[in-house]
């Protein structure tokens, strides 16, 4: 008699064990699911203003301007070195022309925050097929054609042709001798020339 008791009592205690078990299991999953479901829903996703890049083999997202190393043109899949003097600096817009070509007019933001006027800034410009940008101090066009103008720096990269050339930008500030305008157009032509699709 003394036996039955004693393995009744092992079979209840065997019981309440293995029930605290899938109870703290079930806690366990509904917490770390709750945890998850609250992550996403915070934070769902959307699409990105740059581009990204995914690394099939480790299926991280990579940053196509390398924290700010490069300039990317999202519209052109393209990047463009910059050195760490134009780090943070250039922004770009882009213009569509009748032909189907397009344009970037690039703009130094330091330059255009001294500006008394509208000669440094990126402005909205129109066309009959479209509308975009135009502006600032130097411009990249890009066409399907060799450019007939052979004065211009050309250079031909993944079927476009890319031609740098002054933009319509002129001063940039009151005062400006052309030195810092002609220092910053020099060091992103330079940059420009190295221009490649992001891969």
């Amino acid at each position: 008699m003394a036996r039955t008791k004693q393995s009744m009592g092992f079979s209840v205690l065997a019981g309440v064990i293995s029930i605290l078990v899938v109870v703290l299991l079930g806690v366990s999953g509904w917490y770390i699911w709750q945890k998850n479901h609250k992550d996403t829903s915070k934070h769902p996703s959307s699409s990105s203003s740059t581009p990204t890049n995914t690394n099939s083999q480790t299926g991280q997202q990579n940053d196509p301007s390398e924290g700010g190393k490069y300039l990317v043109i999202k519209e052109w899949d393209v990047r463009i070195p910059l050195p760490d003097e134009l780090r943070g600096d250039v922004q770009y817009g882009i213009y569509n022309f009748n032909s189907g070509d397009q344009a970037a007019y690039f703009a130094s933001k330091k330059l255009a925050a001294k500006s008394t006027g509208n000669s440094c800034t990126l402005t909205t410009g129109t066309d009959s097929s479209g509308h975009g940008t135009s502006g600032g101090t130097l411009a990249i066009s890009r066409s399907t054609t060799k450019p007939d103008d052979t004065s211009l720096p050309a250079f031909e990269q993944a079927n476009y042709w890319y031609t740098i050339e002054p933009s319509n930008g002129g001063a940039c500030y009151n005062g400006d001798t052309g030195q810092e305008k002609g220092h910053f157009n020099t060091l992103l032509e330079a940059a420009l020339k190295n221009l490649s699709p992001i891969q």
